[in-house]
């Protein structure tokens, strides 16, 4: 079994979309409030290819495409410094993919791009049920961060 990670074009688009539309059924595991417009991630996923502060990578077993990785960096606006943060947005692999190791893959070319981005941190949401993700990430060396704690009021 062969592993190739490269970074995105716009003829993924297809794939990204796809996949994006795969993985807002898994969070809506998470999120039942999600939606989902093919349309709008047509729109956002093609101006995001073209943004030099935007990384997409796709993943391939043995030349078939089976997952990506989204992520962007931007100022860190809220703690009024001139400092950047890169946010892994999205990793999703198709199920026959999960386990063999590509989502590291993604990961460490990911880390690969962002020393060429000066951020001083890099930080991915997870949803507090998704145990699989949560160890993933540890596994590469992050840790917890902040959590938010809600409460339904209807």
């Amino acid at each position: 079994m062969t592993n190739f990670v490269r970074t995105a074009t716009i003829d993924d688009l297809d794939y990204l979309v796809s996949w994006g539309e795969k993985l807002h059924f898994v969070e809506k595991k998470f999120e039942p409030l999600l939606t989902f417009s093919k349309k709008e991630s047509e729109d956002f996923y093609t101006k995001q290819l073209n943004n030099p502060d935007a990384l997409f990578l796709v993943a391939s077993i043995d030349n078939t495409l089976v997952g990506y990785l989204y992520a962007h960096v931007d100022k860190v606006d809220y703690l009024n410094t001139n400092k950047y943060e890169c946010e892994i947005e999205v990793i999703y692999l198709d199920e026959k993919a999960r386990g063999t190791g590509i989502s590291q893959e993604l990961i460490q070319k990911c880390f690969d791009w962002i020393k060429t981005k000066d951020c001083f941190r890099v930080k991915a949401g997870i949803y507090s049920k998704n145990i699989a993700s949560q160890n993933l990430f540890a596994k590469m060396g992050f840790e917890s961060y902040h959590s938010t704690y809600t409460k339904s009021v209807v």
